[in-house]
This record gives structure tokens, C-alpha cells and sequence, in this order.
């Protein structure tokens, strides 16, 4: 898993990949377990879990204008006393409330390593307990939040909380040297308020669909129950398959109670996402970082978006 992570952060430097709203980049230099270095690194997390939200790298420098900061070498954190526990520990104690939704992984790079920081979209506003004030990621910076931004962000606990992802199985195809990845989504309400009026539509590559062998045609679910069209993202076309309340309301599953877990899958009616990689596409989906994305949205929740990167859901 570390290497595929490596891999992933080795793919950003060689592309040079730009800061956004949800990935920063950090040297080094910039973690270390004593100074300024802590109160920098509670800014930036926090003001990452007020936003939407999103991954912090450090041991990654970068360079380019203020708001259009790319990628551009490695440069590990050399401090041998920083490591994830302390990280957790620091942001753990130093955040009110506390963060409670981080990911921290460390990689050895060189002589020293990189930090990789997941980080959750709050559901209230955290607090820096360094200066008492709270933070928020806006574009590529981090600034100070406003009274009406904190309120706003504060408000999130009145509408739901949702845990989002995309289920997989594997099906190997020795005689083809091939490998099948089958998936469905799942909607988990983990908050207290009925979700309804919702829509999830999932971007799969179209690089990576099952194809017939006469016409070279894209095999769909011709059902009543999902939908499915174009989309083209910046990794290539894709097909969208899309899931909502309306279509779903003959099952009666059309609101998602606090707690319940929705499985979107079952024969006919929800059939599973079905992709094939073989050596016959492998290089172009790897070449292209063909990605799966997901979009939800809700008359009574915030929209959310996520993603599977090739290396994650594409194990080949």
C-alpha cells in the first residue's frame, strides 16, 4: 500500500500537479517538532477540515506563483522526532474541538520521509488553540475565517452526515491474463437527520469497460433504475451512472434514515459497475491516472465529491 501511496506522490513531481482547494504541498522543512513549525501545522490542517476537506503532503516543495503553486521536488522532513503519532497527538490536543477525522501515513523517502495528512471535511469549525483562531482553505490559501464563515461552517451539524464510498470485488480471468473489477456504491447516514431528493452519479473510465467482441460497443445497464450517459473529465470520456430517490422510490429507498446503510446493488435493477483491465489497456489507464469519481447531491445536504485514483482501485 506504501509503495502504491509513493508511486501516486512520485506521478504528482513528475507532473508537476498544481495546489487546489484540496491538495497542498509542503517542504520539509516546514514539519518540525519545536519553533513556529507546530502552529503552522495546525493552521494548515484545520483550515483544511473548515473547507471541503482534502490531503496534505508533506516533504513535497513547490514552486510558482502565489495562487498557482505547483509541485516541484522532494524534500523530505529530516526531524527524526516528527513522526504520524505526534502529528495525531499535536493536532489531537491543539484543535477545539478536536479534529476527528485525520489519516496520517508515513513513506521513507531518502534520508528522511514523507507525512501524508488525510483529512475529513469537518462538521463544525475547529479551532487553532495556538492563537485562537480559526482557520479555512480558500483556493490555494489558507486565511483566517470571517464571523459569518465560522457560522456557516458551524451550521454543518444541522444537516446530515454521510459516509460515501464504492464497494469492490475481483474476478481473475487467468486464460486472458486479465483482471475484473466489479463495483456499487454505498450511502451510509452516520448523522441525525433524514437524508431525501437525492442524486449519486459515479464517473467510471470508459478505457476500462468490458467491451463485446463484434461491434466494440460499451456493455451498459439497460435498466429502469440506473441511468447512464457521457462525461469527459480530465482524465478521458467516461460513462456516467447515475442513482437518485425518484428512480429508487419503487424499492422504498427513497429517504435515507440516520443510521440506515444503502447497499445500491441487486440483479437486474442495480447492476454492479463492471470494468476489465488486461495488458491490453493497462498502459493507457495507467498513462491517463484513470480515475473514478463520485458526485452527491441532496435538497437538505451539502454537495460531496470523492474519488478512487487508478492506483487505488487498480491493483493489475
Amino acid at each position: 500500500m506504501k509503495i502504491e501511496l509513493l508511486r501516486e506522490i512520485e506521478r504528482l513531481v513528475e507532473g508537476r500537479a498544481p495546489e487546489s482547494p484540496t491538495l497542498e504541498f509542503k517542504a520539509g522543512d516546514a514539519l518540525r517538532n519545536g519553533g513556529k513549525n507546530p502552529s503552522e501545522m495546525i493552521k494548515d490542517i484545520s483550515g483544511m477540515a473548515n473547507a471541503a476537506g482534502g490531503r496534505i503532503i508533506y516533504g513535497i516543495s513547490e514552486d510558482g506563483p502565489k495562487n498557482d503553486r505547483c509541485a516541484s521536488n522532494f524534500s523530505p522532513v529530516m526531524d527524526e522526532n516528527v513522526s504520524a503519532d505526534w502529528i495525531s497527538q499535536v493536532v489531537a490536543s491543539r484543535t477545539s474541538p478536536p479534529i476527528p477525522s485525520l489519516s496520517v501515513q508515513s513513506i521513507p523517502k531518502g534520508s528522511g520521509r514523507i507525512f501524508v495528512v488525510d483529512v475529513a471535511q469537518g462538521n463544525t469549525a475547529h479551532q487553532s488553540l495556538f492563537d485562537n483562531i480559526y482557520y479555512q482553505r480558500i483556493g490555494a490559501q489558507v486565511l483566517a475565517m470571517q464571523d459569518f464563515q465560522v457560522r456557516d461552517v458551524m451550521n454543518r451539524r444541522m444537516g446530515p452526515v454521510l459516509n460515501i464510498a464504492l464497494q469492490r470485488r475481483i474476478t481473475n480471468y487467468p486464460k486472458e491474463e486479465a483482471r475484473g473489477y466489479h463495483f456499487y456504491p454505498t450511502i451510509q447516514n452516520v448523522g441525525h437527520i433524514t437524508v431525501s431528493n437525492w442524486r449519486l452519479r459515479v464517473l467510471v473510465p470508459q478505457l476500462a469497460y468490458f467491451l463485446r467482441e463484434k461491434d466494440n460497443a460499451i456493455v451498459l445497464g439497460g435498466d429502469r433504475l440506473v441511468t447512464t450517459d457521457l462525461s469527459r473529465t480530465e482524465t478521458g470520456m467516461c460513462n456516467v451512472y447515475t442513482y437518485s430517490s425518484g428512480a429508487l422510490s419503487t424499492l422504498n429507498k427513497e429517504d435515507l434514515h440516520p443510521g440506515e446503510l444503502l447497499q445500491l446493488q441487486g440483479g437486474v435493477a442495480l447492476p454492479e459497475i463492471n470494468l476489465k483491465v488486461s495488458n491490453k489497456n493497462y498502459e493507457n489507464l495507467k498513462a491517463s491516472s484513470a480515475a473514478i469519481y463520485w458526485f452527491f447531491y441532496s435538497l437538505n445536504a451539502r454537495p460531496l465529491l470523492g474519488s478512487l485514483t487508478f492506483d487505488e482501485w487498480c491493483d493489475f
